[in-house]
């Protein structure tokens, strides 16, 4: 075998050392990781690339010496294999806690939904009581038929990155609205707590409802109610 072929024991001392330490604070940063919040789930995200990076780099390392040396394999194999097991030893910590909270914090927002399932159910039980005392029966079922028909907020913890120790990154918080019960949105807006520019009405659905209504009212030129009105118009056509 030629002198340019010869890995010497210092070459593959300096290297494995390198990334032996790099490992090791890794690991080190997984026992001390704490996953409890979102924030502690995308810094976790971001952990486990800077691990599959030093992996991936610990593998172009090994192959690079060992394709040349065939009679090394083994020796080269095994100690590359070590630092491979402190870094799944450090990646499995951090997953672990990582799947504990997520599965913790999917039984809490499970709660949270049910919690305001059962407040939106209230508040349409005493909208629709007080409009029925207030001789609105027709209001009084229309409110309880769309609380039955409200679905319930899909929520999933929001995966994505977050801050690593010694990586430069920035944070930003972006504020985001959403319907979490269409029910109390509409009274909020009919009792002015809202602004009414909140929601937009399908034009395709509003013909579906002149439809039926003038289905049910066929001698009615036009017909108002619930804050709509409906009217027939005349269309021409060229045939």
């Amino acid at each position: 075998m030629s002198q340019e072929l010869i890995v010497s024991t210092a070459d593959l001392a300096v290297t494995i050392t390198d990334l032996t330490t790099k490992a090791n604070d890794l690991l080190a940063q997984a026992d001390k990781a704490e996953i409890e919040t979102q924030k502690n789930y995308e810094t976790g995200t971001d952990y486990r690339k800077v691990v599959s990076g030093i992996r991936k780099r610990l593998e172009d390392k090994r192959k690079e010496l060992v394709d040349p040396y065939g009679g090394r394999v083994r020796v080269i194999n095994a100690e590359f294999k070590k630092v491979r097991d402190i870094l799944d030893k450090a990646d499995e910590s951090v997953k672990t806690k990582m799947l504990l909270w997520y599965s913790a914090e999917q039984q809490r927002i499970r709660e949270e939904n049910e919690r305001k399932r059962k407040e939106a159910e209230d508040t349409a039980l005493a909208a629709a009581e007080e409009a029925e005392e207030s001789g609105e029966a027709a209001t009084s079922e229309a409110i309880l038929n769309m609380a039955a028909e409200t679905p319930e907020p899909e929520h999933k913890p929001a995966i994505g990155r977050g801050e690593l120790t010694g990586a430069a990154s920035v944070a930003t918080l972006v504020w985001k609205g959403q319907v979490d019960n269409v029910l109390h949105a509409c009274l909020g807006i009919a009792k002015g707590q809202l602004p009414p520019d909140l929601v937009t009405f399908s034009q395709s659905k509003l013909n579906e409802l002149a439809r039926d209504w003038h289905e049910k009212n066929p001698d009615a030129e036009e017909i108002a109610q619930h804050g709509i009105t409906v009217k027939g118009e005349t269309r021409l056509s060229v045939r």
